[in-house]
């Protein structure tokens, strides 16, 4: 395994990271072309995993580096492809992170059947209006 350090795109903070994430884990995300990745259908496979890769602190760097690619004006912008390999130089720093949540090894593997258990309970428990309300508690 290799380990290297570098700087992203005039950026002043260093990137390190460890082996290069596996194709295999973004070919999902891959356009038509087969060539770059879709960065909208990247966000959603995170999402889909439970997370929110768009507000979570811990993709605020990726993020920046998704959006200063290819110095566009508006940096609020997030571009709708990039080539394979510059995506990867800019997942560097989440690398274990992103290939955990990729791989479904998060500590909720299978996410998406989580949301729908969750939904169940919920719904079955909807119309519910018996019991009372808890009176040792003296915030409630």
């Amino acid at each position: 395994k290799q380990w290297y350090q570098r700087r992203v795109r005039g950026s002043d903070v260093s990137v390190i990271a460890g082996p290069e994430i596996d194709d295999k884990l973004l070919s999902e995300f891959l356009d038509d072309d087969r060539v770059d990745v879709v960065v909208a259908k990247f966000i959603k496979g995170l999402t889909r995993n439970g997370l929110r890769p768009l507000t979570d602190p811990r993709f605020k760097s990726t993020i920046e580096r998704i959006r200063s690619w290819g110095n566009h004006e508006d940096q609020s912008l997030m571009p709708e492809t990039m080539p394979l390999d510059d995506f990867k130089k800019c997942l560097a720093s989440n690398m274990v992170f992103i290939q955990s949540a990729l791989s479904g090894n998060l500590i909720i593997p299978e996410w998406k059947n989580f949301v729908d258990i969750i939904e169940e309970l919920f719904e079955s428990c909807r119309d519910l209006q018996d019991g009372k309300v808890n009176d040792l508690t003296p915030q409630l």
